[in-house]
């Protein structure tokens, strides 16, 4: 659906790939492709399909080319009504030999979630909370969050917020 590029700040600074997918045959698509290095799938994916049966296969596309990784994409919209689908991705996140590498968020709800949650692994923001200067990527970094440049943004732009590598 989207894809992108960035640079991985835990590892030096190395450019990578992301698509982010939401229907199996997305992903079967990009199973034997050597792109993307990390893929963010879909929370809702998963709550339509069962999880237990697509992580063996997500697993899998992870196994084929080292460094791969798998993010689990929190809901755009975040409700106190969501408490039950929040739950299920909970179970997802914190199961002990879990496959995900990290998260993607859309927004700060998401993002208290994870924190009152206790959650510890990787933590990316969707290029919706934007990064528009030093100060803002700074804040980001300072919670442990990584960022995703806005779509907006020119090589200019990329390079005054020291992300010239996308």
């Amino acid at each position: 659906k989207e894809t992108a590029t960035g640079t991985a700040p835990e590892q030096g600074g190395i450019p990578y790939s992301a698509i982010q997918f939401e229907t199996w045959e997305q992903m079967e698509a990009l199973y034997d492709s050597t792109f993307p290095d990390r893929l963010y799938v879909s929370g809702d994916f998963l709550s339509k399909e069962s999880e237990s049966r697509r992580s063996p296969q997500l697993e899998a596309w992870k196994q084929k080319k080292k460094g791969r990784e798998l993010f689990l994409m929190m809901p755009r919209v975040v409700r106190r009504r969501d408490e039950p689908y929040l739950s299920a991705l909970k179970k997802i996140l914190f199961a002990g030999d879990t496959i995900w590498d990290g998260v993607l968020f859309h927004n700060v709800e998401s993002l208290r979630f994870l924190e009152k949650n206790g959650y510890q692994k990787k933590k990316m923001a969707d290029a919706g909370l934007y990064v528009w200067n030093q100060r803002a990527r700074r804040f980001w970094q300072e919670l442990g969050v990584g960022t995703t440049a806005p779509l907006e943004c020119t090589s200019e732009d990329l390079g005054r917020l020291g992300l010239s590598g996308m």
